[in-house]
């Protein structure tokens, strides 16, 4: 009988921690993966011009509004993606450590 208490502690260990594994992976991706999608394409071309410039050592020149549509994206991101993404990253962590903590408690 003991042995079978073991066997279920350790399925319930991996469970959690994989399952906490996923969910943290699933977290960072919303946070990562969405800021592209929400930045303009002309503010994104603008940004991405003016860092290749400034590899080849020449002075950027970004126009304001472009400047100005790129801060607004991010704060709209920050706003709306980052708490779902921010959540599920904490309750990932949460999970492997509760598998963590099974899996020493054997």
């Amino acid at each position: 009988m003991p042995q079978i208490i073991m066997v279920v502690k350790l399925l319930i260990a991996l469970t959690a921690f994989a399952i906490g594994a996923v969910s943290a992976w699933n977290g960072v991706q919303i946070i990562t993966a969405r800021e592209l999608k929400e930045l303009e394409g002309t503010a994104r071309k603008a940004l991405s011009d003016a860092g290749d410039k400034l590899q080849r050592g020449e002075k950027p020149s970004i126009p304001i509004e472009d400047i100005t549509k790129f801060i607004e994206a991010v704060a709209k991101l920050l706003e709306v993606k980052t708490g779902p993404g921010a959540f599920l990253c904490l309750f990932g962590l949460a999970l492997g450590a509760a598998g963590y903590w099974v899996l020493t408690s054997i």
